[in-house]
């Protein structure tokens, strides 16, 4: 399937504001992104953890296998239906 490109514009605009309203914006903003940084490192260390396991890497060689061997695609998405299965079940429980 192949996307359509389409023609974006982005608009700037200056916002009319006081020195104390810029105090606060830059405040807000230099807290989410910490929070956003403290939760994305959160789950990078998580995320690595898990592909340390030895299910991880059996049900990863398994897919792996799998792409080696079938060509068909139809017949290679249905093997590898199950360990796709497993792998997002892992991806959803990091916890």
């Amino acid at each position: 399937m192949v996307k359509v490109l389409k023609q974006r514009y982005v608009l700037n605009l200056k916002l009319k504001t006081q020195p104390f309203q810029e105090n606060i914006l830059d405040k807000r903003f230099e807290i989410g992104r910490k929070v956003y940084n403290a939760v994305l490192g959160q789950a990078l260390k998580r995320y690595r953890e898990m592909i340390k396991t030895k299910r991880w890497r059996e049900n990863q060689n398994n897919i792996s296998n799998i792409y080696k061997v079938e060509k068909d695609d139809k017949k290679r998405n249905k093997l590898c239906k199950l360990y796709f299965n497993i792998k997002n079940n892992m991806l959803k429980n990091l916890d």
